[in-house]
């Protein structure tokens, strides 16, 4: 479900497309068919905002943490490739990744590498590029 979340929150925030969220739910839906937060996932996939609200309150009702190491390393190598893909200019990259981390749940926002996420964007109100780019390419190596 880590993965599910991560590919929602990528794909909310314009950061992967819509088939790579599809491929992870289906592939899950087939394994696990009657789990009734997957079915209701299947019957939204439509609206990316429920899909997103509804695994946060899956996490939150479930009083199940996420695996910090599980949900950190694919979630920073989407980050890293959706990055790379240079697929918006990079001020508005790096507001979507703060988007991306105030979605986060609070006992993952305030841990490091994700802590960051949360003040990159900080850099280019100074105009410091450079160093913004330099901290995701630190964060891009976190759990390398």
């Amino acid at each position: 479900m880590e993965e599910l979340f991560i590919y929602a929150l990528l794909f909310q925030y314009g950061l992967t497309d819509r088939e790579e969220y599809l491929q992870r739910l289906d592939s899950l839906f087939l394994i696990k068919d009657f789990d009734d937060c997957l079915l209701e996932l299947e019957f939204c996939t439509n609206d990316s905002k429920k899909s997103l609200s509804l695994l946060l309150s899956y996490w939150e009702q479930a009083i199940r943490p996420l695996h910090l190491e599980k949900f950190g390393k694919p979630l920073l190598e989407g980050l890293e490739n959706a990055y790379h893909q240079n697929m918006f200019p990079f001020r508005e990259f790096s507001s979507r990744v703060y988007g991306i981390w105030q979605m986060l749940p609070q006992d993952i926002s305030m841990k490091e590498p994700f802590w960051t996420l949360s003040y990159i964007d900080d850099c280019l109100s100074w105009g410091d590029e450079a160093q913004a780019r330099e901290l995701y390419q630190n964060i891009f190596w976190f759990y390398r």
